[in-house]
């Protein structure tokens, strides 16, 4: 049953209308304020299931202060619903959830909130009242209700946490219950600017963006341990760290890719790949040095092999000693060549003798000189050069 006012008319029988203003208090640096309704909860012995809590706008004392507003009755009731424990908002007696549990005492239930409406005269509640408070609304023990909400600086509502029976709207009443209302903790609101959270917020939503923080810390701390910077480095510094490894992983990638293994590959796998190529390359410059030594060999023993040939072919009195130099340059360049001439040549004195290199007295070749051109297909001058003789064309 929603409760009479002279603004909401009157559901059922046995009701009547009652002026209904909002006389509320709150100091300005509060944050809950409470506000005792003028309206009168007993109905024929029959508590109201729907009652109002606030009006729709200006939520205005009658005392002179400055009152409050409700901006946004749906987003009030979102929030208000959105942190209820359980959906779930406690009516007590007199406040004592605000007034008397916060220094140890107790504060029953004389019902609950279970749901929040948005109406043309404001916002709403429907309620289940335990027995006893059933009794002491029916038996006018209580006859008011006066709700408890949050509201900003600015005295913008935010959300309602709660309802208390009262028996005493009264301005005398409100001055004390100001007084003793909750003040915003120092350190709270000094945590929540420093979080950048607005003064409404409860210290849950402050616990959790601490939290928050703290994971963020731990795992900057973390990145930092990786980057192998400081933890108290800054971000410049870590940005600097891992761009600076980052550069070292594609200089591993690349050594990777060079010692022929896929760039996924690990350190030790690096290092061991390293190190095989580093033997095999030992292995290859030991073999480069065996086989110029063993060439440098080959090449002393073709070397002698056609010195012997060439020495044989000059005892078999196929050439004469002053063409030694130049049958084993043609050895050296054209094996085939010499080893053709060798074969055709005849012996151009007897094997064993002498054959003289001197020309004739008057600077002509021997017969023997003439017979060795002649084997060897050299002209006179050619064969005279050999010998280190002018020849007939020079002056």
């Amino acid at each position: 049953m929603t409760i009479p006012t002279t603004l909401h008319p009157p559901i059922g029988a046995g009701t009547r209308n009652v002026p209904a203003p909002a006389l509320c208090a709150a100091g300005l640096a509060e944050t809950v304020a409470t506000c005792a309704v003028f309206s009168d909860l007993s109905t024929g012995g029959t508590p109201p299931r729907r009652i109002r809590l606030l009006p729709a706008g200006a939520v205005q004392p009658n005392d002179g202060r400055a009152g409050w507003t409700v901006k946004d009755a749906a987003a009030v009731v979102a929030a208000s619903l959105a942190t209820a424990p359980h959906g779930l908002l406690a009516i007590d007696y007199d406040h004592a959830a605000d007034l008397a549990a916060p220094k140890g005492g107790t504060a029953p239930a004389a019902g609950w909130i279970t749901g929040l409406q948005v109406t043309a005269y404001g916002i709403e509640a429907d309620v289940e009242w335990t027995e006893a408070g059933a009794r002491a609304i029916a038996s006018k023990e209580y006859r008011f209700i006066s709700p408890s909400f949050l509201h900003t600086e600015d005295r913008q509502v935010t959300r309602i946490i709660g309802a208390g029976l009262t028996n005493r709207p009264a301005l005398s009443h409100l001055p004390a219950l100001a007084h003793q209302g909750h003040h915003m903790d120092p350190i709270l609101k000094a945590l929540l600017e420093a979080l950048g959270l607005p003064q409404n917020a409860d210290q849950a939503t402050a616990v959790a963006a601490v939290t928050g923080l703290k994971a963020t810390a731990a795992s900057t701390t973390a990145l930092c341990s990786a980057a192998g910077v400081d933890a108290g480095a800054t971000a410049d510094q870590v940005v600097t760290a891992v761009t600076a490894l980052k550069a070292t992983a594609g200089q591993v990638k690349a050594i990777a890719s060079a010692a022929g293994l896929a760039e996924t590959a690990t350190p030790a796998e690096i290092a061991a790949a390293v190190t095989t190529l580093k033997a095999n390359a030992s292995a290859a410059t030991l073999l480069e040095t065996q086989v110029a030594t063993l060439s440098g060999r080959l090449q002393a023993l073709e070397g002698d092999k056609l010195s012997a040939e060439v020495d044989d072919a000059i005892k078999a009195g196929k050439f004469v000693p002053a063409q030694r130099a130049e049958l084993l340059a043609l050895a050296s360049a054209n094996k085939p060549i010499f080893d053709k001439l060798v074969a055709s040549a005849v012996p151009v004195v007897k094997p064993g003798e002498q054959l003289s290199g001197n020309p004739s007295p008057d600077g002509g070749l021997t017969a023997e000189q003439k017979a060795v051109c002649a084997a060897m297909g050299l002209s006179e001058d050619a064969y005279k050069k050999s010998l280190g003789v002018p020849s007939g064309k020079e002056g």
